[in-house]
This record gives structure tokens, sequence and C-alpha cells, in this order.
């Protein structure tokens, strides 16, 4: 049996101007360095990348408004080398 680890990776949020923040644009930069970083951690403490899944969230901007942004991501990791069973 596989030991698994779920962990949650915030995504970052541009904010050059107040409307970049209000939009929710991710700052791809940052966030795909935040993921390597991570992966480098899990690689080290033995766990390989199963699955990296973006979760949603809704921004809103008033009362008629919303936007949809992605708010993270789920990285599933799985313990290196252990025997199926």
């Amino acid at each position: 049996m596989y030991s698994y680890k779920v962990e949650f990776l915030e995504t970052s949020i541009a904010k050059s101007t107040w409307k970049d923040t209000v939009r929710g644009e991710v700052d791809g930069r940052t966030t795909s360095k935040d993921l390597e970083a991570m992966l480098l951690e899990k690689d080290k403490e033995g766990y390989e990348l199963v699955s990296v899944v973006p979760t949603t969230g809704v921004v809103k901007i008033s009362s008629t408004v919303h936007h949809v942004m992605t708010a993270g991501f789920m990285v599933t990791f799985r313990k290196k080398d252990e025997p199926e069973g």
C-alpha cells in the first residue's frame, strides 16, 4: 500500500495594480517557482509526484459581476519505492 501526501499550493496573485488584485490574475512565474520548490522538497523527502489539479474560486466584484480564478493547486505525492500491497 502506498503512502500518499496531499499539499495545497496557493497561487501567487499579480499585484501590479489594484485591478490585477481584484481580477485575481495569477502571477505564473512566481507560482511555477513555488511549485518547483515544492516538487524538489518532496523529492528530497522521498515522494514522487502523482498529480497536480487546479482549484478555482469565485471573486465577487459587485452584486452582479463575479470572476472565477485559479485559487491554487492540489498536489498529490506518493512515497517512492514502496511495495504494492
